[in-house]
């Protein structure tokens, strides 16, 4: 599975499971595949991320999952 996918799937499994107590609180969720490959998702908008490969920082903003 690729890792944003993964990630959007555990918040759905959380919003399913314990809704009722996020409330509006910001919950993201960061996944690392073993070869490296990185994924984020969020609840809300305006979650960033950054991230540091080669000596390079990007910064990354995470769109909030659907």
């Amino acid at each position: 599975m690729e890792p944003t996918a993964a990630a959007e799937d555990l918040l759905r499994f959380l919003v399913r499971r314990r809704g009722d107590v996020l409330g509006d609180a910001q919950v993201a969720v960061l996944a690392l595949r073993r070869d490296g490959a990185l994924g984020a998702a969020c609840l809300r908008p305006g979650f960033e991320m950054a991230v540091l490969e080669g000596g390079v920082v990007t910064s990354h903003t995470v769109a909030p999952i659907s």
